[in-house]
């Protein structure tokens, strides 16, 4: 309706014109994907056909006054003291169509005449293709690439296979580790990369308490068998006892 209301006239106060742009850039910051691909879209045809709102495109401010975005009547919301910043912030948009819209708008030439739109929809149209209303995405996301499995700790390969992790297998780990420790701090001093460096520390570290945790469930197993041992023997000598006071009662 807006774009039927303004874009068939040549004699409109093009003050309303830039004040219909500045807010139509601004509701594009907080619409739906589709909806601010129509308002950018909008927007560019009513600075492509009213060549002096373009100066909305300045940093430097053209008309007196300043810009009021909470009137009610456009025409004295002094629209053309206004400059599109929301662009700015329109071209790092997440949706893809979005972005290249606004970079479209904030592209367009201060004076002369403008090229023709990309693509040959109109906004409205533009805004039912790319809507997200019904989870559609356009275009479409790429699938993620299928990377190298994750590097696992030596105890989680050892426990997937269906055994336990034995001591002397961590205690093996923790020498390779040190060495790896040793190796890593050698090549530190010769000039690697500290990123580098630090990310090694990193998974080193990572690698040396999943060792650790494997130490620690090893020895709260032994812990529980020497309880149960304990208990056991405990249970065996006053039974003895009991048996030998009953053979005495007797005799």
């Amino acid at each position: 309706a807006l774009q039927r209301f303004l874009g068939g006239y040549s004699h409109v106060d093009q003050g309303r014109v830039a004040a219909f742009a500045k807010r139509l850039a601004g509701a594009a910051l907080c619409a739906e994907a589709g909806e601010a691909v129509g308002a950018l879209g909008v927007s560019r045809q009513l600075l492509a056909a009213y060549p002096r709102t373009r100066c909305l495109l300045e940093n430097e401010r053209v008309g007196t006054g300043v810009f009021n975005p909470t009137v009610d009547d456009p025409e004295s919301a002094v629209g053309l003291a206004a400059v599109l910043w929301d662009l700015s912030l329109l071209r790092m948009h997440y949706h893809p169509a979005v972005a290249a819209a606004a970079d479209e708008v904030a592209r367009m030439p201060l004076g002369g005449a403008v090229p023709p739109a990309l693509g040959s929809h109109a906004p409205a149209e533009l805004a039912r293709l790319h809507s997200t209303v019904r989870g559609d995405f356009r275009p479409a996301i790429p699938p993620p690439r299928v990377g190298k499995k994750a590097r696992t700790s030596v105890l989680d390969r050892q426990t997937s296979k269906g055994g336990e992790a034995s001591v002397l297998s961590l205690g093996v780990t923790l020498s390779s580790l040190i060495e790896s420790d040793i190796h890593e701090r050698s090549s530190e001093r010769s000039g690697l990369d500290p990123v580098v460096s630090a990310l090694r520390r990193h998974f080193s570290e990572t690698k040396e308490f999943g060792v650790n945790a494997g130490l620690r469930a090893e020895v709260a197993r032994l812990r529980r068998m020497s309880t149960k041992a304990r208990e056991h023997a405990e249970e065996l000598k006053k039974a003895k006892a009991e048996k030998k006071e009953k053979k005495e009662k007797k005799e």
